[in-house]
């Protein structure tokens, strides 16, 4: 499964009103000043949904979302990212752990800019049943594998000594 690596291409209309009122502006209009490196985003004036651009695209980071929604992505980032950032997972490995848990097919790309209202709820679900901000499974899980590591280059290294001995 990748990642976002295949980007969405521009909406077509309002991905939550469904309406046509939309268009590529500036993030200006719902922060009141520009925020980020690239502040474009797709901005509905029916509903005030919106999605960020990609940097140096016009291509959504995921569905235009209302503000509840987008509190929703924030806080679901806050409690899934550090499964990555603190390196317990690579980003790829816990997007495919997420997308199994949610019953998503992971061939597919899975982002949480991309996820249904209800799946984002049910990702919500997820991590604070699993984890609520303990990431010990993924610490332990970690741990494991540089322990793997370190035999496996113990062994190799074990073997290259005894081949300059011979």
């Amino acid at each position: 499964m990748s990642v976002t690596k295949t980007q969405l291409s521009a909406p077509l209309n309002c991905d939550n009103c469904k309406g046509y009122n939309f268009g590529l502006t500036s993030n200006s209009v719902l922060y009141g000043i520009e925020k980020g490196v690239w502040p474009y985003c797709y901005y509905c004036d029916d509903c005030g949904a919106m999605v960020g651009c990609h940097p140096n695209t016009h291509n959504p980071m995921g569905l235009m979302a209302i503000g509840s929604t987008r509190r929703k992505r924030t806080k679901l980032h806050e409690i899934f990212d550090p499964i990555w950032h603190l390196k317990y997972l690579t980003r790829d490995e816990a997007y495919q752990w997420l997308a199994k848990e949610l019953d998503l097919p992971t061939d597919k790309d899975c982002h949480i800019a991309q996820l249904s209202t209800d799946k984002l709820q049910q990702a919500l679900d997820i991590m604070r049943v699993h984890f609520n901000n303990d990431y010990s499974q993924f610490k332990r899980r970690k741990q494991k594998n540089e322990q793997r590591k370190l035999a496996r280059f113990a062994r190799q290294d074990g073997k290259i000594s005894r081949r300059k001995s011979s």
